[in-house]
């Protein structure tokens, strides 16, 4: 929790460009990265390996699809942006957070 609050003190005065070109940047690593993240996550957990491969690209194109949405908050606030997936925006200012949030 200290460092969300210590990192706020600079990510607060980011511009919406800014706070895009992390998401982008942590996308391309994502990809970059892909068979070493699906291979930890399936020994973490057991998933098989080809399902863990197919998550990071539908999460490399989330983190792209929110990267856009940064940059265009008047935008559709929801749509299929890749097959079979619906992204959306929500409006709900909760401060500070580091979240993964799964729906499955």
């Amino acid at each position: 929790m200290n460092a969300a609050r210590q990192a706020q003190e600079t990510w607060r005065f980011s511009t919406l460009a800014q706070r895009s070109e992390v998401l982008l940047r942590l996308a391309d690593l994502v990809e970059e990265h892909t068979q070493e993240l699906a291979e930890l996550e399936s020994q973490n957990v057991g998933k098989p390996l080809a399902q863990a491969l197919e998550e990071n690209t539908i999460t490399a194109d989330n983190l792209r699809f929110f990267a856009a949405a940064a940059r265009c908050l008047e935008g559709r606030p929801a749509g299929e942006y890749l097959d079979g997936y619906t992204s959306m925006l929500r409006g709900v200012p909760v401060g500070v957070v580091g979240q993964i949030a799964p729906w499955n």
